[in-house]
């Protein structure tokens, strides 16, 4: 009688595992990674001008050239969580993605024009890891998401740029167009540095590429 109350057990049992096991089968979409980055642009803020900004505005404007921000006296606008350095001019109404704020980068002749490096994308990504992304945008030119990898040699303490990958690269067209996929962060061998455990990124847009950005997030985990 104790057998076969053992064998009623054990298919009782079976039978309550194979739909919570079946759930997790290849048919069935695998779950989001966790969000690092989900920008939409909608709140800006006005900020006291860095000295290091001013001086180098000044010289800008000096040369004739165009500033890369909006300013107001002793203020320049920012996006919320980009701290206080340039980061675009504010963009909103029609021109801007769903007709409400939106970043516009523009990079004049000389230069390239490089966001979020000592900021919202600083020290983001692992080596090795892969990431799925989403991003809308409109203009002229390439948006680039491109990486910064630093190394240190733990002998002597010295450190060294290894590499500048452009892990996101999308030519750009003059309507708004959301754009998704995924990318895998490099690792690297080069003894004697060391690379860092997180890797620091930036948006960049190079000499006379004007791009507008919106909707731009980052996820943990992709192909």
């Amino acid at each position: 009688m104790n057998s076969i109350l053992r064998v009623g057990f054990g298919i009782l049992f079976l039978v309550f595992l194979l739909p919570h096991s079946a759930s997790f089968g290849s048919g069935e979409p695998k779950p989001e990674g966790r969000v690092l980055i989900s920008q939409d642009f909608q709140e800006w803020l006005w900020l006291p001008i860095p000295y290091s900004v001013r001086q180098e505005g000044k010289k800008a404007l000096a040369e004739g050239r165009t500033l890369s921000f909006e300013h107001r006296g002793p203020l320049f606008r920012v996006p919320k969580g980009f701290g206080n350095l340039p980061a675009g001019r504010m963009v909103e109404g029609p021109e801007a993605f769903g007709g409400g704020r939106s970043m516009l980068l523009a990079a004049d002749h000389q230069s390239d024009q490089i966001v979020g490096l000592h900021g919202p994308y600083g020290h983001l990504l692992e080596p090795g890891k892969s990431y799925t992304y989403r991003v809308a945008l409109k203009g002229r030119g390439k948006f680039y998401f491109r990486a910064w990898v630093d190394g240190v040699d733990p002998a002597t303490g010295k450190t060294a740029w290894l590499d500048f990958p452009n892990l996101i690269a999308i030519p750009v067209t003059d309507a708004w167009k959301t754009y998704s996929g995924s990318f895998r962060m490099p690792e690297y061998d080069r003894p004697p540095y060391r690379t860092s455990a997180k890797i620091s990124a930036a948006i960049v847009v190079e000499h006379d590429s004007t791009v507008c950005v919106d909707d731009f997030q980052i996820r943990e985990g992709g192909d």
